[in-house]
């Protein structure tokens, strides 16, 4: 909120801007920094997010705030913006915070904007600079016909791909994983299908996949997608077998299927090319936590199957196929187990080993059932009944 304090023959706006610089040169914005900004100037054509609030002169509320909606304003510039507000926005860097006086022939002249503004208004706005993204090649590509496509060179594939992955990137950062994707998955289409004429486009393509493939590997973790994400991790690593993030990548993907054996020995290779790598070092440590845990619901889970539940059962309950046999003891152990898996969000496979009768495998379907999971018998290696979550692929 802003308060005025009333004093002379000027009015609010003019004592303010006697501490502004000038943006446009003839006094049309103006600009106060509130708060410095950091990195390069944001390019032609970019889309950039934005919060603003935005005051009439006399008023100490806002007619209009992103902040109040709690939602940071999307806008193309060039597109939609009014010319002080994209003159404003085109001044600042990345996290920097100003002010902006902007005269009405920058605003919106002598009409005015009917209810809030009224005509000849100067306005005031407070703008922070969140992210931009730098979109004009793959805008730009996208107006390509289809021969002008085929005859992209690979340098030009790789300037619109990148433009592409900093969208996706913009995307992610928002927890917008599904959206990512796409934009990482439209860039890799466009590179697979690249026409290659030497070694220097070679080696530009190959770097320009990788980037991708890591991406949506890590979107694909983010979503829950274990076996997708091993899929881009191991296209990474046809191009590089010693890239630390793409074997990082698959120890996590394969943790979170449970297999621990192959998560351990894809941390342990990537600490080893990575020894300094702190990140790498929190995920095994994370991975001998969960071992443990997993054991120890293994042994307590075997324990009340294999010996206490079986004492004052008959062997024809073991047989019939049906859970009604089990005793509350064991349901209470497999709802336990079941539950603490379906808890934890960073797996999605649990296999549980050994020689099951067909009423504990009943239970345990039952179980898995009422919590909303889903149960598979699995017989090579070795026997066990894989207990997994369904990860809906929601558009994000």
């Amino acid at each position: 909120m802003l308060m005025y304090m009333f004093c002379g023959s000027q009015s609010p706006f003019e004592r303010l801007a006697r501490s502004m610089e000038d943006v446009t040169g003839d006094g049309g914005v103006l600009k106060k920094v509130i708060r410095t900004g950091t990195g390069q100037a944001i390019p032609e054509g970019a889309t950039v997010r934005v919060h603003y609030n935005a005051y009439l002169e006399y008023n100490d509320e806002p007619y209009d705030s992103s902040r109040l909606r709690n939602m940071p304003e999307q806008l193309k510039l060039g597109e939609g913006g009014f010319p002080g507000f994209e003159i404003a926005i085109c001044s600042l860097k990345r996290s920097e915070i100003a002010q902006f006086l902007i005269k009405p022939k920058y605003a919106f002249g002598k009409v005015g904007c009917p209810p809030r503004i009224p005509p000849n208004a100067t306005l005031l706005f407070e703008i922070e600079l969140i992210s931009f993204v730098d979109s004009k090649a793959a805008d730009e590509f996208r107006g390509f016909s289809e021969e002008e496509r085929k005859q992209a060179s690979v340098e030009h594939l790789a300037e619109v791909c990148r433009s592409e992955r900093e969208i996706g990137n913009e995307l992610f950062q928002r927890k917008q994983f599904g959206r990512a994707m796409a934009k990482y998955g439209r860039a890799i289409n466009l590179l697979e299908h690249a026409r290659i004429k030497d070694e220097g486009e070679e080696r530009l393509w190959k770097s320009s996949l990788m980037k991708l493939y890591l991406n949506m590997a890590l979107c694909c973790l983010k979503k829950s997608s274990a076996l997708r994400a091993i899929s881009f991790a191991k296209k990474v690593l046809d191009f590089d077998s010693k890239n630390v993030k793409a074997i990082f990548r698959l120890g996590q993907a394969y943790m979170m299927l449970s297999e621990f054996k192959k998560s351990r020995d894809k941390f342990v290779l990537a600490a080893r090319l990575a020894p300094n790598n702190e990140e790498i070092r929190r995920e095994l440590q994370k991975l001998d936590g969960r071992v443990e845990k997993f054991r120890a619901m293994e042994r307590s889970m075997c324990h009340r199957m294999f010996s206490d539940a079986r004492k004052g059962l008959p062997d024809a309950v073991h047989k019939k196929g049906a859970s009604s046999g089990i005793p509350k003891e064991e349901r209470d152990a497999i709802v336990q187990s079941l539950q603490y898996f379906k808890d934890d969000s960073s797996v999605i496979e649990m296999p549980i080993p050994g020689n099951l009768s067909s009423s504990e495998i009943a239970c345990i379907e039952e179980v898995a059932h009422d919590l909303g999971l889903k149960t598979k018998l699995v017989t090579d290696p070795e026997k066990c009944i894989k207990v997994f979550k369904e990860v809906p692929d929601e558009d994000d």
